[in-house]
């Protein structure tokens, strides 16, 4: 029922609408991930279903690429932060040991501005980077 809901919907509104709609029905139907995942599926491999299939194959494929793009922006920016937090901390307190150098790779976004701002003020190395 839902499938027949999908695809007559994708033949009388716009791409926009066609969006708006099929969120509602998720949610009024209480579709799960899995469950749409499987609904598609089954839209790709049937031949009366092939223009829709194809638009939700452009969709996940723009959103993927939204995702990884937003994805490589936060990771550059934790590279950076790390990069520049590891030239203070050198600057500071000499070479940084092995320890110390693998929690700034491992650190979150959070900590190493919380590390930032605790250089200031910090004796040592170890009271900078405690948790």
């Amino acid at each position: 029922m839902i499938r027949r809901a999908y695809q007559g919907l994708f033949e009388l509104v716009t791409p926009m609408l066609f969006d708006k709609y099929v969120d509602f029905i998720d949610v009024y139907a209480e579709i799960n991930e899995q469950e749409k995942q499987s609904l598609y599926q089954e839209l790709f491999e049937e031949e009366d279903t092939a223009m829709l299939a194809q638009y939700i194959r452009e969709k996940g494929f723009q959103e993927g690429l939204v995702k990884g793009k937003l994805e490589g922006e936060l990771k550059g920016k934790l590279e950076g932060k790390c990069a520049l937090l590891e030239r203070l901390l050198t600057r500071r307190f000499g070479p940084l040991p092995a320890w110390a150098k693998e929690q700034l790779t491992s650190a979150t976004d959070a900590q190493l501005d919380n590390w930032a701002e605790r250089i200031l003020d910090a004796q040592t190395l170890q009271e900078v980077l405690t948790q």
